[in-house]
Parts: structure tokens; C-alpha cells; sequence
């Protein structure tokens, strides 16, 4: 028997004996761990509808997660194979390093690569690289920005990572003990690590509920940030949105008449020298 069928083998176990999620408030469907941070940023925030068209950043970063997630590196250039590279030699030096993964025990070891884990809450969520090693009680979670802008936010203030400590410590509840979480930024050289205890998992399920809670207000009121405002459904008729922006174009627009006289005078003088 290799080792994906019994890795099968005992995730179908503890499903059936230790796994028994508990849904708590009434978070809507439209939440989910990737949301969790620019929520807490603007309570209104909400990813724009997702249209294909073969050559956006949202194209190219399902791109790459699928060959995370596959290991088929057929579609990819090479900059986008050298990337996706990065981050499993990231991956690799982690699993032999803190996690030990290479001495544990085949049984012992188990990998949930792009699969759809339930939280304490109604959301569930999908994680780019998980691996567990239950013999060191310990957990190791990747998360791969595949932007060009590098990275906003370090793994410690990350609520999706913590989301997924939630959903790692739901799964095996009493198995593990600490969970290493790491934002990689393969484009820019970049990355952010961060370890949980056990202990922390309540005050994480806190912080988790307070941004859905956020969410959820009936008299919530947006709020302005340059990053994610244009990302957001909503960013055309944002109040806030406007508010801000309106500065900045009558700055833009609004040049004094003196001004513009002087740098027509000086212009003429340069053509005709």
C-alpha cells in the first residue's frame, strides 16, 4: 500500500471519530479566510464577481495555485515555473527542518493540499500546502501570494492563516500542538512566518468573530483604503470611496489660470530659441 492510500486511510479515520465540527453565528455564505483580513479593513469589503479572461492577475493566480497544487507545470512559462519552484523549496525546507517530516513515521504523516476544510464557523476554506506530522504534534501551513506587489501584512496579523490554524486544530483536536504559518511571496523574495500554540486557539476563534460580527452590523459604514477599494463590488458607488477620490481629481484638474499662462510663455520662448 503507498503512502497517499493510507494517508486516505486515516483522514476517512478521523473523520469518522474525532471530526465533528460546530457551527457557530450566523455568518453569511460570502465569508471565507481570504475575506477575513479586508474585512477587517472595511466591514462592506467584497471581492468583485470573477470574470475570466486569460490574461488578468486573478487568471494567472489560479494558474499557479493549480500547479501548486497538481505538480503539473505544463501551462506555466518559465517565470511562472520558477515561482511555482520557489515555494515547494520553501515547502521542502520547512517539512525537513521544523517539521521533522522526513524521520516521522509514513502513518504518522499527512498532506491536505487544496482540499475544502470546515472552521468553528459556517465558512469553510481551501489552504494551499498543509502538512501535518502527528507524531511531532506539529502542523506547517503555506500560503503563496503569486502578486508582484510583494507582501501587505506580516503572517502573525494574518486572520486568513489564523482561519486555518482553526480549521487544522477542528480537524485534529488533542493531536496538534503547534502550527507554523508562512506568507510566501515568491515574485519579490519574500516571506512571513509565524507559530501558534494550542493554547491561542480560543483568542483566534475571538478575533475571527469579531470581524464577522463587523460584517454582519446592520449599520455598518465602509471605509476608505487605496489597496482594496478598487478591488471591491462595491467601489463605484461607495460613499467613502467617492469622498476620497474627489480630492485627488480636483487636485489634478484644478491649475491655477497664472500658472498655465507662464508655462505657455516659457514654452513659445523655448520653440522659438
Amino acid at each position: 500500500r503507498n503512502d497517499k492510500t493510507m494517508n486516505g486511510d486515516r483522514e476517512r479515520l478521523i473523520s469518522r471519530t474525532i471530526y465533528k465540527p460546530k457551527l457557530k453565528g450566523n455568518c453569511c455564505m460570502r465569508i471565507s479566510p481570504s475575506l477575513l483580513d479586508n474585512i477587517s479593513v472595511c466591514p462592506c469589503f467584497e471581492y468583485k464577481p470573477y470574470e475570466k479572461t486569460g490574461d488578468s492577475a486573478a487568471d494567472e493566480g489560479i494558474l499557479l495555485h493549480k500547479a501548486l497544487e497538481t505538480d503539473e507545470d505544463g501551462e506555466l512559462n518559465e517565470e511562472q515555473l520558477r515561482t511555482v519552484e520557489k515555494t515547494r523549496e520553501l515547502c521542502k525546507a520547512i517539512q525537513t527542518g521544523w517539521l521533522a517530516w522526513d524521520t516521522a513515521p509514513v502513518d504518522k504523516r499527512i498532506e491536505l493540499h487544496e482540499q475544502k476544510l470546515q472552521s468553528s464557523f459556517t465558512y469553510r476554506g481551501l489552504m494551499d500546502r498543509v502538512y501535518v506530522n502527528l507524531a511531532a504534534r506539529r502542523a506547517f501551513i503555506t500560503d503563496m501570494k503569486t502578486g508582484r506587489l510583494g507582501l501587505i501584512r506580516d503572517a502573525k496579523d494574518s486572520l486568513q492563516l489564523a482561519a486555518y490554524c482553526d480549521m487544522i486544530w477542528l480537524r485534529y483536536p488533542g493531536l496538534v500542538d503547534e502550527i507554523m504559518v508562512v506568507l510566501s511571496s515568491p515574485r519579490t523574495n519574500e516571506t512571513s512566518d509565524h507559530i501558534y500554540h494550542y493554547t491561542e486557539w480560543e483568542s483566534i476563534k475571538e478575533r475571527i468573530q469579531k470581524v464577522i460580527d463587523s460584517a454582519e452590523y446592520p449599520f455598518k459604514q465602509p471605509r476608505f483604503h487605496e489597496v482594496l477599494c478598487p478591488k471591491c463590488k462595491w467601489f463605484s458607488s461607495c460613499p467613502q470611496a467617492n469622498k476620497a477620490l474627489v480630492p485627488v481629481v480636483e487636485q489634478t484638474v484644478s491649475i491655477p489660470a497664472p500658472i498655465l499662462t507662464k508655462l505657455q510663455t516659457a514654452l513659445t520662448k523655448v520653440l522659438k530659441d
